[in-house]
């Protein structure tokens, strides 16, 4: 399938939108003073029932291109649809409710030109921090990655992001070459854990290529009330034990099954996987308490 749009600027902008009318005029601004404008912001409204829809044609230009109106697909599997509909050099996602730092895309295509140049032809990632702010831009913490103590220095092997992804998707930038390997994967039907920035992560690292984290914030990073959380409540009777293994052990191989869609391993080692990297994890956490 040919992709409905040819960017004719070097990095093309991925916004999917749903409900979003109460932050879209200052995430949009944010983005028309950018410091670098060599782009095409590209938006897509997911089926919103408030006035997004409304909002964003009054934004129509030669820079800003919005996709025809059409049904919801969720978020992730909208901003895999605009990327299979986009042809561009570079790609970078964009939530509806953040604000973007003015240099955000110069200091991302900078670094990933400069990756690129010491590794030719190989699909690259650089995904940066995140200052995490409240919904009246009110600052949580200056560094998202501080905050949730992530280990972005354990390596970014196909292994490891099977069981934990630290690859924000606002936060990122990825090229041509990483979008061609991702897109036989872009329709696929993807477990509730898994979303967009994750699958290109795990795409990108199964075909050896490069994933880099800068370290710097790029990025005002809103967190809402209605993050989600774990509900359950775990019963630590010693003869529900069994019961507590044997579930994780389901939950698991269903998680299994579809990573053994893009790169067939074993069960057992899968699971060997998940218990080396949550072990790393918590010793890496240790030391950065």
């Amino acid at each position: 399938m040919k992709p409905i749009y040819i960017n004719k600027n070097k990095v093309a902008i991925l916004l999917s939108c749903y409900n979003g009318e109460r932050y879209l005029h200052e995430l949009i601004h944010s983005i028309i003073h950018q410091s670098y404008q060599d782009y095409t912001l590209y938006i897509r409204d997911d089926g919103s029932t408030d006035s997004t829809f409304s909002i964003l044609q009054t934004y129509e230009c030669d820079n800003i291109v919005l996709f025809p109106q059409s049904r919801n697909l969720g978020s992730k599997h909208s901003f895999l649809y605009m990327m299979s509909n986009v042809d561009s050099d570079y790609y970078m996602f964009c939530d509806q409710d953040d604000v973007w730092m003015n240099s955000k895309i110069e200091k991302s295509l900078r670094t990933i030109q400069e990756i690129e140049h010491r590794n030719p032809l190989k699909p690259t990632i650089v995904h940066t921090d995140l200052r995490l702010v409240d919904g009246n831009m009110n600052v949580i913490a200056n560094s998202y990655w501080d905050y949730n103590k992530v280990p972005f220095e354990i390596n970014h092997k196909y292994e490891y992001l099977c069981h934990f992804n630290d690859i924000t998707g606002c936060a990122m930038i990825f090229n041509k070459i990483a979008r061609e390997f991702s897109l036989p994967y872009a329709s696929i039907d993807m477990p509730r854990h898994l979303y967009h920035d994750s699958l290109i992560g795990l795409i990108v690292a199964k075909n050896y290529g490069v994933i880099y984290p800068l370290k710097e914030q790029t990025i005002w990073f809103r967190r809402h009330d209605s993050n989600e959380t774990n509900p359950l409540i775990h019963n630590k009777s010693v003869f529900y034990q069994p019961f507590r293994i044997m579930s994780w052990l389901i939950e698991q191989y269903k998680r299994f099954q579809f990573y053994n869609q893009i790169k067939p391993d074993l069960f057992t080692t899968f699971i060997y996987n998940k218990i080396l990297v949550s072990i790393k994890i918590k010793q890496w956490k240790k030391k950065h308490v």
